[in-house]
């Protein structure tokens, strides 16, 4: 049958089934694009929540251990003291280990330099635009700027003498010094890693060779424990919107597909936990693809 230039069978199983496709693969594309954006958020500003409660319990821990002497061997992750620079308003603790799951915690102290107060090269890395940004206005910083680090065994200053761009492959600016120095780095531009922020400081007064601090050795990341604390904190901060989202989102895409109601709403029930599956590996996996020091 035939109605003009339209037949029946176009009607039916034509356009109007291309039409479905078309919207059906939109709605994916908009799911997709929505993870992204929400991703692109959380690495901006929920890092920013995660990284401002880890420090405030690692403030407190450091505190205690001042309190009550009881500070000894330092694993990677855990805190050692904590940095202040007045110039660009930073007050954090900072911890050992410069790997991805150190940094989430605060700036941290590079395996093998030297510690505040000693002679020698102390460095420490910090993120620029991510959980919680610590050196996002390091490049603020002048000559005479004064840069506070306190341990357990008291409170140094350094004077910023510096600072320079280099490229991530130059580790020069690790090297050990006969002199009591410090060294900041951090990505460079900001929202980039083309380059790294490097500033250098002096310490003010004699250095001290004495440290009651105990630096382990291990290559472990962190102690399980903080990793499982900020697991938690992660999946309850992505866990709303994420099954909010994808419940809408899947919802919608199943409904234009004409299922029946109870196949509906079994798809979406199987669904929502594989798509926040998606969620988290977009969360927590995507941000491996980012510097360390981002």
């Amino acid at each position: 049958m035939s109605y003009g230039d339209v037949t029946v069978r176009d009607f039916a199983f034509g356009k109007p089934r291309k039409s479905a496709t078309i919207t059906t693969l939109s709605s994916y594309l908009l799911y997709m694009a929505t993870v992204i954006v929400l991703f692109i958020v959380f690495m901006l500003w929920g890092t920013n929540l995660l990284t401002s409660v880890t420090q405030r319990s690692l403030l407190q821990t450091f505190q205690h251990q001042i309190s009550t002497n009881s500070y000894g061997d330092v694993a990677n992750g855990s805190v050692i003291g904590s940095i202040a620079i007045p110039k660009i308003g930073l007050n954090m603790a900072f911890v050992q280990g410069t790997s991805e799951s150190d940094l989430i915690e605060g700036p941290g102290h590079y395996l093998g330099t030297a510690l505040p107060g000693q002679s020698g090269n102390v460095a420490i890395a910090g993120h620029r635009t991510t959980y919680g940004a610590p050196f996002y206005n390091l490049d603020m910083l002048a000559i005479g700027d004064k840069i506070f680090l306190t341990t357990h065994t008291g409170q140094f200053v350094y004077v910023v003498t510096g600072k320079t761009v280099v490229l991530p492959s130059n580790t020069e600016v690790l090297n050990p010094t006969k002199a009591a120095t410090l060294t900041l780095t951090t990505c460079n531009p900001r929202f980039s890693a083309t380059t790294r922020l490097v500033v250098e400081a002096k310490l003010s007064g004699s250095a001290t060779s004495k440290s009651d601090v105990v630096i382990s050795r291990k290559t472990t990341v962190a102690t399980s424990s903080s990793v499982n604390v900020k697991s938690v904190r992660g999946t309850l901060l992505t866990l709303i919107p994420a099954v909010i989202v994808s419940f809408v989102a899947i919802t919608l895409i199943t409904k234009r597909r004409r299922f029946a109601k109870k196949v509906r709403y079994s798809l979406v029930s199987i669904l929502i936990p594989l798509s926040y599956l998606l969620w988290l590996a977009a969360f927590f996996f995507g941000g491996r693809f980012l510097p360390g020091s981002f």
